[in-house]
Parts: C-alpha cells; sequence; structure tokens
C-alpha cells in the first residue's frame, strides 16, 4: 500500500498540464517567513489556499481555526522604477517653480492691449499701430522673462530628458492578498471555508522617441530666455502601462485521509471566482495606478485538488494544483489574462522542535507583464519553536528560469500564540523585491 500511495503521487505530478500560470502566491504571514513554503507545512487555518488536504491531514482530533484575517504583500522594483518616477515628478516640481517665477499677468495684459489696439484702429489695420503693438508685447516679454532662471531650467530639462531614457521598459510587479477563513481540521472529513483577493498588478514605461525633439525645442525657448509656451508634462508622450486583475474567490475545501492507502490525504477545493481586468495607459506626468479604471469584470468557476502522504512519522510529501479549468480573459485594451493551472510539490521534515519545508514550482508561470519576466520558484524555510508561545522563521527562494524577473529572497518571521489567539508576522527582501505579512487567528 506505501509503494502504491507514492505512485499515485507521482501518476497526479505527472499527469498534471504543463501550463503557464501567474506565480504561485503567497497567502499568510506564516509561510511568507518561511520563505513562501506551505503545501504541507501551512497551517489548517489557511489550507483552502494552499492545498485542501492540509484540513485532513495531521492530528487525529478534530480542532477548529478562524483566520481573521490573513494579508501579505510584496513589490518588486529591479530597475527602481518607483524611484525615478518620482524624481520625474520633482523635475516637473522645479519646472513649474522656474514657470511661476514669470508674472504672466503682465505678458496677457499686453497681448489683449494689443489685440484691442488693434481692432480699435479699423480697416485697414494702421501699420504703425501695429509695430509699436508688438514691440510692446515684445519688450514685456523680455522684461518679464529676466525672471527666470535659465540655468536652473536648462539642468532641469537635462535631467528630464535623462531620467526619461533610464526608465524606458522599467517595471513594478505589485502581488497582494487578503483573505478570511474557518477551517475543521479532522482525518475523516476536513472542511474549511475560505474567501480571498488578490491583486496582480504591474506598471511598465515606454519612452517615445518624440519627447527628445520636445525638450530640445523648449529648452532652446528657455536659452533664449522665452519661456515655455506651456508645462513641458503637458507635452511630453512617454507612457506607462498598466496591466492588471483583482481575482476574488470563495470556496470550500474538503478533505479525507484514506488509511488503508498508507494514510494518503486527498483533497478538493471548488470555489466561484470573480476576475475584474484593469488595462490602461497614462502619461509619465499622471503616473498612478487605478484599479477602477480601464476595467472589465468576469465571474467564473474553478477548481483545486491537492494530496498529502505521511512517509513515517517526520516526513511528509504532497503535490497541489491550483485552478485546473484554464480560462482567458480579454482586457479593454484587447490584451489577455490567463488563469491556467499551478502546480507545486511539497516536502516537510517534523519535529516537536523545529520544522523545514521545501516546495517546487513544477512548471513555468507567466506573469502579467509584456517582459519574459517568468517564475519558477524553489521555496526553503524553516521553524523554529523557541517555547509554546514563541516561533522563529526563516526562508528562501529562488526564481529557477534564468531571466530578469524576480532573483533571490530571504525572508523572516515570527508567531505568538496568546492563550487561543495568533499573531503572525513576517519580512521579505532581496533583488529589488520586498514584501510583508501580518495575520490574526483564532484556534480551538
Amino acid at each position: 500500500m506505501y509503494f502504491r500511495s507514492c505512485a499515485l503521487l507521482a501518476c497526479l505530478a505527472l499527469g498534471l498540464p504543463a501550463a503557464s500560470a501567474a506565480p504561485f502566491g503567497i497567502y499568510d504571514s506564516r509561510s511568507q517567513g518561511m520563505g513562501g513554503t506551505g503545501v504541507v507545512s501551512a497551517d489548517t487555518a489557511v489550507a483552502g489556499f494552499y492545498n485542501p488536504a492540509l484540513v485532513a491531514s495531521g492530528e487525529s482530533t478534530t480542532r477548529y481555526s478562524i483566520l481573521l484575517p490573513t494579508a501579505v504583500a510584496r513589490v518588486s522594483d529591479q530597475g527602481e522604477a518607483i524611484a525615478e518616477i518620482d524624481d520625474i515628478q520633482d523635475t516637473f516640481d522645479r519646472l513649474e517653480r522656474v514657470s511661476d517665477a514669470i508674472d504672466t499677468d503682465s505678458v496677457e495684459q499686453a497681448v489683449e492691449e494689443f489685440a484691442d489696439g488693434v481692432l480699435a484702429s479699423g480697416w485697414p489695420i494702421d501699420r504703425g499701430a501695429l509695430v509699436v503693438g508688438a514691440v510692446e508685447v515684445l519688450d514685456t516679454l523680455l522684461n518679464t522673462s529676466t525672471a527666470i532662471d535659465t540655468d536652473a531650467a536648462l539642468a532641469a530639462l537635462d535631467d528630464l530628458q535623462r531620467q526619461l531614457v533610464e526608465l524606458n521598459h522599467d517595471l513594478v510587479e505589485l502581488d497582494a492578498f487578503v483573505g478570511l477563513a474557518l477551517a475543521r481540521s479532522n482525518p475523516k472529513l476536513g472542511l474549511s471555508l475560505f474567501a480571498g483577493a488578490q491583486a496582480l498588478a504591474n506598471a511598465q514605461a515606454f519612452y517615445d522617441e518624440r519627447d527628445q525633439r520636445i525638450l530640445r525645442a523648449i529648452r532652446k525657448s528657455v536659452s533664449l530666455g522665452l519661456p515655455p509656451p506651456v508645462p513641458p508634462e503637458e507635452l511630453l508622450r512617454s507612457t506607462v502601462n498598466y496591466r492588471g486583475a483583482v481575482i476574488r474567490e470563495i470556496g470550500l475545501s474538503v478533505a479525507r485521509r484514506f488509511d488503508h492507502w498508507s494514510g494518503l490525504t486527498l483533497g478538493i477545493s471548488p470555489k466561484a471566482q470573480q476576475i475584474q481586468t484593469f488595462d490602461y495607459v497614462q502619461t509619465v506626468a499622471e503616473a498612478d495606478i487605478d484599479f477602477d479604471q480601464g476595467r472589465k469584470v468576469y465571474e467564473d468557476v474553478n477548481l483545486d485538488i491537492g494530496a498529502i502522504k505521511e512517509l513515517g512519522e517526520h516526513w511528509r510529501v504532497g503535490l497541489v494544483a491550483k485552478n485546473l479549468i484554464a480560462h482567458d480573459y480579454k482586457t479593454v485594451l484587447g490584451n489577455r489574462l490567463h488563469i491556467k493551472p499551478q502546480v507545486r510539490l511539497g516536502l516537510m521534515y517534523q519535529t516537536t522542535e523545529f520544522e523545514v519545508a521545501l516546495d517546487l514550482d513544477m512548471v513555468k508561470n507567466d506573469p502579467l507583464g509584456t517582459l519574459d519576466r517568468s517564475t519558477q520558484f524553489v521555496s526553503v524555510g524553516g521553524e523554529l519553536s523557541m517555547w509554546d508561545w514563541l516561533k522563529l522563521r526563516a526562508g528562501y527562494r529562488h526564481n529557477m528560469q534564468n531571466n530578469a524577473s524576480s532573483g533571490d529572497v530571504l525572508t523572516a518571521g515570527l508567531g505568538l500564540r496568546l492563550w487561543k489567539f495568533g499573531l503572525d508576522a513576517s519580512v521579505m527582501g532581496g533583488s529589488g523585491e520586498y514584501g510583508a505579512g501580518l495575520q490574526l487567528s483564532f484556534g480551538l
């Protein structure tokens, strides 16, 4: 029976479709503190998010747990695009301060007086009055332009040109999750009702060559002491493309341990999903993520399945496939978002004092961006029980795909247990990627 159950796990791993999907998420701070592991090591309270089989594995007694709530987030900014956009906004402010020093009211009044004088002269227009009026407008403009700090304006324009080029193709990625769950763990029939919302977003900058000509013309005007005709940010054509989705789901995990299969535990999670896509383009002067702009909403159903096998007293191996039903969604700009199977293998060694877990993505996962930033993570993490009320965690995650996507990340976390309440916190960082998590739970 032992070999039959192990063979069943292997067949599940080999028989699942090889597909591209969004990266396997991190759904609670305990797992985040342990490098993102969770297929066989996550708490039963979050079984619905990691592996439905978790709700029937482990202890033989019935336990209840409530997750209220869990919240984790990570940001990947390897090109330092956020700092570069802030620098561009600061440069716009510098140019605005230069423009504010100009007495635009005097210029406007001179132009109006010139127009009124021309109209009052009748037809044919008095050429002498026309020349005199034009000279007065030019004189007012030249007198006003002395307020311009030419050196400061030219320096700001040069900085803006350099910053726009450096920002080209830089990508920022956001992955955030909030979830609630109510779980009843029992090997004969484990149940977990869960609900969560995951926001996946990216912003990618594209430099427009026309901006070089626009800034060159403005620079010539400023070098002559003349103010820009309009604020430069209103003329620039470089853009930031925003694309992503908010995936809301509610589901029920059901699992059972089969002792006649050498303790193999199987679980399934049918779930309803709402997918809200957003896809829009802004100029670099606007640069703001808005989940309600350029959005389309879809509703679907999906399915997760999982298995866990006990290997002796301390070892445990498991496999999970999330979102088994593939779906494609079209954004308002005609781009496509793919929800496809995510397959992950997990291994854990556990004692009463500590545990060590290893998770491995079985397929390459593609994000929502336009660049080749695919991921295939291997994660390792550990938890040390210092006392009954304190647990310390650490982990490491590596992307096996050879590209400029998420790199090596270190994680850390801690867990506090006070009576029946649990409080967990975590942080992660490395290779331009940073994140944090916090959760509150209650167990009986």
